[in-house]
């Protein structure tokens, strides 16, 4: 008789073993609509950074939604425009934040814009990444939220530094430094790198963002014949010290960063932009594009007509990372978003094969390019390392 009741008393009690176990196993409740912020500058002298990041953001949420979102879930983009002004930009994070709700932002697509940024989201806890920032500082923090999916300064400006003396046998500098975040982490990796390398600094002249007037700073460096001349600016700034480089005479290699890959710069700086050399991560025709980078060209090309430039491929990237994290995660919850995200090592993107650090900065390779005959023509591919030791 008693037999007979403790099968029914198993049974139930395999029963809600199976269900804790399925329980267990389940996908996570995804929200019906995961929200996106994008902030970045869509309008003002660095439009191009925003403008590019938030199409490539944008493209890659609309593939994304069109092969069924995330676990069923669609992706809303919700973007705004900050002029890269921090001061815009945290206004901008604030409203994503506490009025649109969203589960990540992608940007800044500046230093200064990413670090005003990034000390929002760690209040609030949404994993942010941005998809070019390169000041060291932002990663520098222990904010657990904080991502970029570009080498940082340190890493890019000794890259160039390298390349420079190594390759093309320069032995004297002069700086042209932007004073802000990204300015100034670009000119400190290229001096001490330079230095390092037995070389030369011969003046280091200073600017503000969206200057216009270079010629004082210009005509001291004139007569220190420097074989080249680093600009750290954006590229209207640099475009501008190029061009008025060469009505004063000077005749230095322009060495720079990535925001020379820009088209307004060869435009503003017209044949002053010729033999113009500077540091990216990404290249279309370098030797280690891969073969979802040149697949990804065709497709871009296809749809917009013309070849992505970095930001377009740096923000797509973002996105697409994002959403891989996502999957890993199971979830939009902030902490199991960022340590998915930590978790992603050789992810093939179209910016270049992508390993998160601990810190959140990434470990990518830094391509030299140079301005000739108006194209951006890859030279090199270095080792995404700080220095020469």
């Amino acid at each position: 008789m008693k037999a007979r009741y403790l099968y029914p008393a198993l049974r139930v009690f395999l029963y809600i073993g199976l269900a804790l176990l399925l329980a267990d196993q389940a996908p996570a409740e995804f929200p019906s609509e995961i929200r996106v912020g994008f902030v970045g500058p869509l309008s003002g002298g660095a439009a191009a950074f925003g403008t590019g990041g938030e199409r490539g953001v944008r493209y890659a949420v609309e593939k994304l939604n069109s092969s069924g979102g995330i676990a069923g879930s669609q992706i809303r983009l919700i973007s705004y425009d900050d002029q890269a002004n921090p001061q815009q930009s945290v206004q901008a994070v604030l409203r994503l934040i506490q009025t649109d709700k969203v589960h990540l932002v992608i940007g800044g697509m500046t230093s200064s814009t990413s670090i005003a940024m990034a000390a929002i989201t760690q209040k609030y806890q949404i994993p942010q990444i941005s998809p070019i920032a390169g000041a060291p500082i932002l990663t520098q923090k222990k904010n657990p939220f904080i991502f970029r999916n570009a080498a940082n300064s340190d890493v890019l400006g000794s890259a160039l530094a390298r390349y420079a003396v190594r390759e093309l046998g320069m032995k004297t500098f002069a700086l042209m430094t932007q004073n802000d975040d990204w300015g100034i982490s670009n000119t400190e990796a290229f001096v001490r790198e330079v230095k390092k390398l037995g070389t030369t600094v011969v003046t280091r002249e200073t600017h503000l963002p969206k200057d216009t007037a270079f010629q004082g700073q210009l005509l001291k460096i004139k007569p220190l014949n420097p074989d080249g001349l680093v600009v750290t600016g954006f590229y209207t700034e640099s475009a501008l010290i190029a061009k008025q480089a060469r009505e004063l005479g000077i005749t230095a290699t322009i060495l720079g960063n990535n925001t020379l890959s820009a088209p307004p710069y060869r435009e503003i700086a017209g044949p002053a932009s010729e033999g113009s050399i500077f540091f990216s991560n990404y290249h279309a025709e370098a030797p280690n594009a891969t073969q979802a980078m040149k697949d990804f060209i065709v497709e871009w090309k296809e749809k917009f007509g013309k070849e992505p430039d970095v930001y377009e491929s740096h923000g797509y990237d973002s996105m697409m990372i994002l959403a891989e994290a996502l999957k890993s995660a199971n979830s939009v919850e902030a902490e199991k978003v960022a340590e998915a995200l930590r978790g992603i090592k050789d992810y093939p993107g179209v910016s270049g094969t992508t390993t998160f650090l601990p810190n959140g900065d990434v470990e990518k390779p830094v391509v030299i390019i140079k301005i000739e005959n108006g194209q951006l023509k890859p030279l090199a591919v270095l080792e995404g390392k700080k220095d020469s030791e």
